[in-house]
């Protein structure tokens, strides 16, 4: 639900004559290139005090949304 809220918050609306809200509060244009389809296949970076010298350096996941605690 979060990840919903900010997603909306940076999509224009009829109301405020096709701007975002972001923009209509603060005149910035939000940065939404992060933005990802949730449920897509994303790679993820695996720490190198976890695998050995011939493991792989990342490791398949699925997208479900973004963290609160970290910026990756």
């Amino acid at each position: 639900m979060k990840w919903r809220v900010h997603i909306q918050k940076r999509c224009p609306i009829a109301v405020v004559k096709k701007k975002t809200p972001k923009r209509a509060w603060t005149s910035e244009t939000p940065i939404v290139d992060y933005f990802r389809i949730l449920g897509c296949l994303k790679h993820v970076h695996v720490r190198d005090q976890s695998k050995t010298k011939f493991d792989e350096k990342s490791r398949k996941c699925v997208f479900l949304g973004v963290s609160d605690e970290s910026k990756a």
